[in-house]
């Protein structure tokens, strides 16, 4: 799990949230209690959700 959980973080620091999503995801799904993957999998929803709502709309 270390090295998903590393490149989880890797992603995360080159704002690629959506890939550090799905490592924290999987690092989550075979240790639940896994505190650090928590919080960066909340600061990643929170990073997508800050992003779709200051991309502008396609085609202007």
């Amino acid at each position: 799990m270390k090295p998903i959980f590393e490149q989880a973080v890797f992603d995360f620091y080159q704002a690629n949230f959506e890939a550090a999503q799905t490592g924290f995801d999987r690092c989550l799904a075979t240790a639940p209690g896994d505190r650090a993957a928590q919080i960066y999998r909340d600061r990643c929803r929170l990073k997508l959700t800050e992003s779709a709502r200051i991309k502008p709309p396609q085609g202007i």
